[in-house]
């Protein structure tokens, strides 16, 4: 695959992911796919390779979209397992 179609074939990958996600409404979850979606397009299509610190700066984006997307996911386990400890309480209590 040429590297020219790396960058905007991420980009529409990107906003496909986003309104995915904001659709079920975890918004966190997106923006970090989409920044992992974005870095894998600078390094596909070369643009890291385009000014000195610029590798740096998509290692930086990818790394940001995938520390999002586990604090997403720890969160939402978190409160999923919240949520049925509190219905376990709620049943024992009308018994």
């Amino acid at each position: 695959m040429p590297p020219e179609i790396f960058l905007p074939l991420s980009i529409i990958c990107a906003g496909t992911v986003f309104v995915r996600y904001l659709r079920i409404r975890r918004i966190a979850a997106g923006i970090g796919w989409v920044l992992l979606i974005l870095a894998l397009g600078g390094f596909g299509s070369g643009l890291a390779e385009s000014f000195t610190w610029s590798g740096f700066v998509f290692l930086f984006v990818a790394a940001a979209g995938l520390m999002i997307v586990v604090q997403e996911a720890i969160v939402r386990r978190r409160v999923r397992r919240n949520r049925q400890q509190n219905q376990r309480v709620n049943l024992n209590h009308r018994s």
